[in-house]
Formats: C-alpha cells, structure tokens, sequence
C-alpha cells in the first residue's frame, strides 16, 4: 500500500532527484516533472516502488503546467505534497548583468511558481501540502546573488502570502530554504562554499522538515541564521557591514 503521492517539479536532478528517491524508498508514489523528458525517464527508472509516473513540464509555459495538473489529477485523486523545485541560478551583480539571463531567472524561479498556483486555483481541496524551494539568498542582499536572489526574496514573500491565503483551508505550506547543496547550480560558484550539503543530506533534512508544522525549513542553521540576522538590522547597520565585506573582498584580490 502506497504512503502517499508526491509531486516533485523540477526533480530530474539534485535534490529534486534526492527527494523523488527518498521518497520513493519511504514508499511514496512519486510524481516527476522536468522538462527534459528523457532525464525523466532516467530518473524514473533510479526509483524504488511501483505506481511513479512522469509529467513533463515546462514552468515558463502556463498551458504545460496546466496540462500537468490536468493530468496529475486525472491519474491521482488527490495528491499529499507538491514541491516546486525548479530555479536557474547565474551568479551576476546588479550593476553588471546579462538582461535576458535576469528575465529567464524571474521567469523560471519566480513566475514559475504564480504559473503553477493559477493551476491549481480550483484543484486546493486535492492538495494536502505545498512548499516552495527557495534560498537564503533571498533573506538579503548579498553579492554576485543579483537576479537569483531577487527572484528568491520575492518567491519568499510570494509563499508567506499563499500561507496566510490558505490559512482556512486544508493545505499546508511551507517554504523551504536550504544552505550550499552540491548541485549543477552550485557548481558554478567561484569560492569555497562552507558546510556544503549532498542532494540525499538535503532531502533527508526537508522530508523531516515537511512532516512538522513549521511554516520555514531552512538548514543547516550554522549558515542560515547568520543570514537571517542580517536581514533584521537596520539598514544603516547593514550597509555599513556590507561595505567592510566588500572592502575586505577587494583588498583580498588585490
């Protein structure tokens, strides 16, 4: 018998790969989407378990994704988490940035997920839970973070007001903010990333974050807190901080 129906969008790789095979050996039914079809079917094919099915998607096309939902709910009568994963991440400053990359971020990271709510507008009493993937990055500014953060910040506010909207409802959401994890996205960070995570570390940490009640998952807290610290300063403090950061920063290439 089935512990329940999971479906992950963005999870043919990293943690959305990590949490589809967790999941699976728990002996959930998993839902996979992506929009490479045949990633898919290769991720498909690492699950344990009967019952998984594919779903691709693409979150910067609100037909595909309604398409998704349309068929997702066709299959299942109800799903018990749907985890929005999809991002792109460049790293890029805000004075010094490709336009087209910064569109294409606020379009997957952003809109992506107004696209998949929209869907689901008449579908909530189907949906046990949802959360949304974000980052720490999206707490405060930080550098070479630019569009990517950005995109995050307002993903943050975005889930906190689907929270608040939802409250009357049965569906639970979550917002989930992981720390380093080693991913494609990660790779191509340019300096040392403290207390980097595996996608199965990561998973593990969200599954057990999910199953509570708390609206916020974020870890490890060695790194996110300091983060979140930062962004309750006054700005004042904040910006004189960040100007020793930078300075610091460039004294170092120097």
């Amino acid at each position: 018998m089935s512990a329940g129906k999971i479906w992950l969008i963005g999870s043919s790789s990293g943690i959305g790969l990590a949490l589809a095979e967790e999941y699976a050996n728990l002996g959930y039914e998993v839902a996979l989407s992506g929009r490479n079809e045949i990633d898919l079917k290769n991720a498909l094919g690492s699950l344990r378990g009967d019952g998984h099915i594919i779903l691709p998607c693409d979150v910067t096309d609100a037909k595909s994704i309604g398409k998704s939902v349309e068929t997702l709910f066709h299959l299942w009568p109800s799903v018990d988490q749907i985890i929005f994963l999809a991002a792109v991440y460049e790293p890029s400053d805000i004075i010094d940035f490709e336009l087209e990359m910064a569109e294409r971020t606020i379009n997957i990271n952003l809109l992506g997920a107004f696209r998949l709510v929209n869907q689901l507008k008449s579908k909530w009493d189907k949906v046990k839970a949802i959360a949304m993937v974000s980052s720490p990055s999206g707490y405060s500014p930080l550098p070479s973070a630019g569009p990517y953060g950005i995109s995050k910040a307002a993903l943050n506010y975005f889930t906190t007001e689907l929270r608040i909207e939802l409250s009357g409802q049965q569906t639970k959401v979550q917002l989930i903010c992981p720390g380093f994890v080693k991913t494609r996205l990660t790779e191509k960070n340019n300096f040392t990333m403290p207390w980097i995570l595996t996608p199965a570390q990561a998973a593990k940490k969200i599954i057990k974050g999910l199953s509570s009640s708390r609206y916020e998952i974020h870890f490890p807290k060695i790194l996110t807190l300091p983060y979140k610290i930062l962004a309750i300063l006054p700005y004042f403090v904040y910006l004189r901080l960040f100007k020793l950061v930078l300075r610091k920063t460039i004294n170092q290439k120097d």
